[in-house]
């Protein structure tokens, strides 16, 4: 991401590996929906924001 001044921003998250994530996304969302947590519709994964990927397995954001 480029920030309107130049400077730029990265990072890499460490995620379970793809068909597992998305198994552990899904019930990590439906654990959230049961509990209240949600807008009537269809919700994108995305709607529940960045935080969710680190709510999932041993997911972790790395610097690098």
């Amino acid at each position: 991401m480029t920030g309107r001044d130049g400077s730029a921003a990265r990072a890499l998250i460490d995620t379970p590996a793809g068909c597992g994530f998305t198994q552990l996304s899904s019930v990590e969302i439906a654990r959230r929906v049961l509990a209240g947590s949600f807008t009537p519709g269809f919700q994108a994964p995305s709607t529940y924001g960045p935080e969710l990927a680190l709510d999932v397995g041993d997911s972790r954001i790395k610097d690098f």
